[in-house]
């Protein structure tokens, strides 16, 4: 039963990054420049998924909160393996252009397992950074900033 909610969880969280944009919360001042979010400290071996951007303090991510986001299959994310990095460039969720170039504070929802290397390891948890300020074209964000959600 824990395994279908899991999973359930993780279609639920997909499908809301898959869906069109409906409103942005966007400040009219700060950087406008295309945002990328950089997470920094991960295992030797991982496997990653979608990342979305959702209004600041919702209980959790849904297609009504969600800002900005990419899917784990765009394939402009770059995983290092050496430096432990991911970097995300941030899109208006439903396409790949334009690139959302928005500011302000929201919470940050992320698919992460770390991995033995082989197909059948832990399944993915879904992470939350809260407040994370976007302010600048590069949002760096360490795993040890992210807390697990239940």
């Amino acid at each position: 039963m824990k395994n279908k909610q899991i999973l359930l969880a993780m279609l639920v969280f997909a499908l809301v990054l898959g869906m069109t944009f409906i409103g942005c919360k966007e400040s009219a001042s700060g950087n406008t420049d295309p945002k990328t979010i950089v997470i920094t400290g991960l295992a030797n071996s991982y496997k990653f998924g979608s990342i979305g951007l959702y209004l600041e303090g919702a209980t959790e991510p849904s297609n009504s909160n969600l800002v900005a986001g990419a899917g784990y299959r765009n394939h402009d994310i770059i995983h290092d393996y050496d430096a432990h990095t991911i970097t995300y460039p941030l899109y208006t969720p439903g396409n790949n252009t334009p690139r959302w170039k928005g500011n302000g504070t929201y919470d940050v929802y992320w698919q992460y397992t770390e991995s033995s290397g082989e197909e059948d390891s832990t399944p993915a948890k879904t992470y939350k950074a809260s407040s994370v300020l976007f302010n600048s074209a590069t949002i760096t964000i360490a795993l040890s900033d992210f807390t697990i959600v239940p």
